[in-house]
């Protein structure tokens, strides 16, 4: 809504700084500077990504309303994860009702490349290591796509995927993916980062 903010914390509970972020919906990430970016939901059904700067002013990065009507005609955007990748200086937005991965330059906002069910997404490979329902799409030290999906479009079980990223032929090659067999159910949330000792 209108009135959302976002608290910074210290773990014994003092409240650092209060961001204002009017039409938060789900996602947010801490920047190297201080500031917090996030998705804004807008009354027209689309979503913004913007950045709250600590001294409260606000800058719009980029429309996904904008960006998808000039794909496929729709203005419908609703996010459910944002990472921010300082070494490519790069956002990586999730997008559930689309079930896409957006990459958003953080200075040009400019979009080389989408990865999902958008119109004009890289291919999976083989067909059938598409994801679905994606949360928490990020690039790997090896430069590979990492996220976390439910398992078929129907949404049976949460597994983790990963792909190398054929840019040359815009597809993804699946490369590991892990719990097909786990019983694993994240229905509404899950997500998949790799750890410095491998896991």
């Amino acid at each position: 809504g209108a009135a959302s903010t976002i608290d910074q914390v210290t773990i014994d509970g003092n409240v650092v700084h209060t961001f204002d972020t009017p039409g938060l919906h789900h996602p947010f990430d801490d920047l190297p500077d201080g500031s917090i970016a996030y998705g804004a939901a807008q009354s027209s059904g689309d979503e913004k990504l913007e950045i709250v700067h600590l001294d409260d002013t606000t800058e719009t990065v980029w429309d996904c309303g904008d960006w998808r009507e000039s794909i496929d005609g729709s203005r419908a955007c609703d996010s459910n994860t944002l990472r921010y990748d300082a070494a490519s200086n790069k956002f990586l937005f999730s997008f559930y009702n689309f079930e896409s991965i957006v990459e958003i330059d953080r200075d040009t906002a400019s979009i080389e490349r989408w990865w999902g069910h958008a119109a004009g997404a890289y291919a999976f490979d083989p067909s059938d290591s598409a994801f679905w329902w994606q949360h928490g799409g990020n690039i790997t030290s090896a430069g590979t796509l990492l996220t976390s999906t439910n398992l078929t479009s129907g949404g049976e079980a949460t597994v983790v995927r990963e792909y190398e990223i054929d840019d040359a032929t815009q597809t993804l090659h699946e490369i590991w993916r892990y719990g097909d067999d786990a019983g694993i159910y994240g229905g509404i949330m899950g997500e998949a980062t790799r750890l410095p000792n491998g896991n």
